[in-house]
């Protein structure tokens, strides 16, 4: 892989070809997201699902947030579980977002 800069003319400013690397820091369009409650009752205390497909290969790192609105109160233990082609997943809670 090789990285050039050039001015507005198309004259090389620097090139680099070695020692690199690119890091991904927001993630393509999304396949498909889904959640699923366990309820359709207003105000009942339910289980939700949130399936999360994405079009780019996730890898270690990666993560997702789930910002809940305040009228949602969020998991205190929240459980998240890895699909395919992952190893594993953390799930944290920090207020009324979970990471995964």
């Amino acid at each position: 892989m090789k990285v050039e800069t050039q001015d507005s003319a198309g004259n090389t400013i620097d090139v680099v070809e070695q020692g690199l690397t690119i890091t991904m820091n927001e993630i393509g369009e999304l396949n498909q997201v889904t959640v699923e409650s366990s309820s359709k009752v207003n105000g009942e205390v339910a289980t939700l699902k949130f399936t999360v497909n994405s079009k780019t290969p996730l890898v270690s790192g990666d993560y997702f947030e789930f910002a809940f609105p305040s009228d949602i109160d969020p998991p205190t233990n929240p459980s998240c579980t890895a699909g395919t082609n992952l190893s594993g997943i953390n799930c944290l809670i920090n207020g009324r977002t979970i990471r995964a």
